[in-house]
């Protein structure tokens, strides 16, 4: 398996089992990210486990099994990285325009290193690809 593979992989697993984790334990979830269900609202963590478990654990296992597969791996990589790039994104907008709301923590400076990790691991096919 060429190396690109291999560091798209090592994200790809990554982000599954926090995906995993955060269906199986909402609550780190939502310790994670900060957030609180709203009492007045319920089905709060439905959300937490929607978003931060499932969505995590299908989208990255997608890119899993075509690294495996062998089939669509740029694409899948490209998608996946395009995801956890645009949420960094979201990060360092949010510290800039936001900064009087108490957003411009440590956390969020990790976050944005974290995420923006993970989606240049994730590019690693398709930069392989237009490179060699």
């Amino acid at each position: 398996m060429p190396i690109v593979n291999i560091i798209a992989l090592i994200a790809a697993l990554l982000g599954a089992a926090m995906g995993l984790l955060g269906l199986i334990n909402p609550e780190w979830s939502r310790k994670t990210v900060r957030l609180a269900p709203d009492a007045e609202k319920p089905g709060g963590y439905s959300e937490f486990r929607a978003s931060f478990g499932g969505l995590f654990l299908f989208f990255n296992a997608a890119v899993i099994m075509t690294i495996i597969g062998g089939n669509g791996i740029i694409g899948a990589s490209f998608a996946a990285a395009m995801t956890w790039i645009g949420m960094g994104f979201g990060r360092v907008i949010s510290m800039i325009f936001d900064g009087g709301r108490g957003v411009r923590t440590g956390y969020n400076v990790f976050a944005v290193a974290f995420e923006w990790a993970l989606g240049l691991m994730l590019l690693a096919p398709f930069i392989g690809h237009i490179g060699g």
